[in-house]
């Protein structure tokens, strides 16, 4: 085609014919350029100035300098021609038309505004500073497209000094856009804005200061604001938390402490405070907030110690928040602060929280304090199974006991103490390796092959005798495998059906990494959608039901998510997904068209392999239990 024809194609109705002619008017050299240039004049249609200002960018980037001969289309009548010539001189670096650029951030249109600002940053134009601030001031944060141009423009410019100076100005709009370019320069200077009497720009400083690559210089500063008593944004706290442990040093660790015991504070803060204390020495090498590697941090445990040490007695007696007590039981048993052993045993005396009780056991232990046994003992009389079930499975670890012990868990195991109680203290009997203990497993085992054990415990059971490696005792598991059903998948992890822990389960089914069910399945709206939704799995389905189905997922297709091979009598083959399967017919969805079919027409079925993989290799037993349980759960 010619040049004419070509430039005439610009303003055609069809996208696609427009950028071929524009593409093929760049390639035509400077007579394609000069019709690309005359296709901008303001008596073409505005999709012919687009693509004739696109075109002319195609030119500037392969060396020929148009950029001059567009600079006068900044003043142009149609917004939408200003804004592509403002986008397109800021993306080849014009400097030159730092000025008209300027102006135009007055434009009484946003998107002009928007490229100009965006296009002042590119070409780095220090003069436009003020003029930014002052588009970002009169935006006033209602046009988000508007603060984020402008904010990374600031930040493209460079210019430290103003942004600085803006942490004393009146504009909320402009000092959020301030902390966002500091951010993006990783300037220390961000600091200025952790005393701004606005929380969610304190807020934003500390997202600077610790999120991402961080800013370590001004990690100090931040910090110091876990000492402002106004601060109540979690976000905020986190992060002023985090800072004084990557800060480290005597006055941060005490800042902690005194921190966690603000009784005005709120208490998942205080929390998070205290177990910072507990990992002090050694830090995890992944940031607390983002997540983020830091790599490995070394603070000297000394000091964490001290610090919780001269608030001890506040925080295991007078400390009313019992999660709060709980946690720093745990802090001084992680940081050996052996002086709080008296209270310890105190308040697994007298205190009315079983979760302090329990804390104070396992902090006794993790202590391992000279009255253990006696804890221990006093533990095992409590009214509550949580702190019985701490108890028992401590119980092992302790010296004294022997035969006696092993009749003691025994005894738990065939009373009528809750099920986790029997579990954990046949976890406890696993570990104990006299006679006495093994001879009480053999005869468990026997009973559980007779059906005389709940199958509440028979995973426990199973792992328990395991863990002895006593060959009698293996030999009996073989035995009671071999005599399953063979082929069986149900009967092969009939132990996982009953007995587990629905929380857990939950945490299974949510984060598990290797199972990932929430990636293709829903629970009350939350999950994928490329297996069935189980809200309501445990009403229609049995527990046998979803384990066949997590173990061997090819067993049962789900209507709706299966593909289906039907071979009928008189030969015709039916390939689609199966909606509805009953004793009389198939529904089928073949590609939108459904087609029932009388089952008795259907010669020969089969099924396409699922595309749910099998738990088996991904999860654990006592895993597949959890998650069992779980399951059934939901009705």
């Amino acid at each position: 085609k010619t040049i004419d024809a070509l430039a005439s194609l610009l303003g055609h109705q069809d996208m696609r014919v427009r950028q071929k002619a524009q593409f093929e008017l760049v390639r035509r050299g400077p007579d394609g350029a000069a019709a690309l240039l005359a296709a901008v004049e303001p008596d073409r249609s505005r999709l012919a100035r687009i693509h004739g200002l696109w075109g002319i960018g195609q030119v500037i980037r392969a060396g020929n300098d148009l950029a001059e001969e567009i600079l006068p289309f900044l003043a142009d009548d149609d917004a939408e021609t200003r804004a592509q010539t403002a986008k397109l001189l800021g993306d080849v670096r014009f400097a030159p038309a730092g000025e008209a650029l300027v102006s135009l951030l007055r434009d009484d249109h946003s998107r002009p505004r928007f490229f100009a600002a965006e296009a002042l940053g590119r070409i780095g134009c220090e003069p436009a500073v003020e003029a930014i601030a002052q588009m970002l001031i009169d935006n006033d944060d209602r046009d988000a497209y508007l603060r984020h141009g402008g904010a990374i423009a600031l930040a493209r410019i460079g210019l430290a000094e103003p942004l600085i100076a803006y942490a004393e100005h009146d504009s909320r709009a402009l000092r959020i856009a301030s902390v966002v370019a500091l951010r993006r320069m990783e300037n220390p200077s961000v600091a200025a804005f952790l005393s701004d009497d606005d929380e969610l720009i304190v807020t934003e400083a500390a997202r600077a200061i610790n999120d991402d690559r961080s800013i370590p210089a001004a990690l100090p500063d931040l910090a110091r604001t876990l000492e402002v008593e106004r601060f109540t944004r979690e976000p905020l706290l986190r992060r002023a938390i985090n800072a004084n442990l990557r800060v480290g040093g005597e006055e941060a660790a005490h800042r902690l402490v005194a921190y966690a015991t603000r009784a005005d504070a709120p208490e998942a803060m205080r929390v998070e405070a205290l177990e910072v204390l507990g990992v002090w020495p050694q830090p995890s090498i992944l940031d607390r907030v983002d997540g983020r590697h830091r790599g490995p941090i070394q603070n000297d445990p000394a000091l964490a110690r001290n610090a919780v040490a001269s608030e001890m007695e506040y925080l295991l007696t007078t400390e009313p928040s019992p999660a709060v007590r709980a946690v720093a039981i745990e802090v001084a048993a992680r940081l050996a602060v052996r002086e709080a052993a008296p209270t310890l045993m105190a308040l697994l005396r007298e205190s009315a929280s079983p979760t302090v009780r329990a804390a104070a056991l396992n902090a006794l232990h993790r202590m391992e304090s000279d009255h253990l046994a006696d804890a221990v003992a006093l533990a095992m009389a409590d009214d509550d199974s949580d702190v019985r079930r701490a108890a028992l499975d401590l119980a092992p670890s302790l010296d004294a006991g022997g035969p006696e012990l092993a009749d003691l868990l025994v005894q738990v195991i065939e009373d009528d103490s809750s099920v986790p109680e029997k579990q954990t203290a046949l976890s406890a009997l696993g570990r104990l390796s006299h006679e006495r203990a093994l001879s009480h497993l053999e005869a468990l085992l026997a009973d559980m092959i007779e059906s005389s054990v709940p199958p509440e415990i028979h995973l426990d059971l199973i792992e328990a005798a395991e863990a002895t490696d006593h060959p009698p005792l293996l030999e009996a598991i073989a035995d009671y495998r071999a005599a399953q059903p063979p082929g069986d998948v149900v009967a092969e992890y009939s132990e996982t059906l009953y007995g587990g822990h629905i929380a857990s389960g939950r945490r299974i089914f949510r984060t598990h990494p290797g199972a990932s069910c929430i990636r293709c399945h829903a629970i009350h709206g939350r999950g994928g959608d490329a297996g069935p939704d189980l809200t309501d799995i445990g009403q229609r389905s049995t527990r046998q039901e979803i384990l066949q189905a997590l173990l061997d997922p090819n067993a049962r297709i789900t209507p709706g998510y299966g593909i289906v091979m039907l071979e009928l009598d008189d030969g015709e083959r039916v390939i689609g997904t199966l909606r509805e399967e009953t004793e009389t017919h198939f529904k089928m969805d073949l590609a939108g068209e459904i087609r029932a079919i009388e089952r008795a027409e259907v010669a020969e079925r089969a099924d396409a392999p699922s595309s749910m993989p099998s738990v088996k290799p991904v999860l654990t037993r006592r895993e597949i239990r959890d998650l069992l349980a779980y399951l059934a759960s939901l009705d």
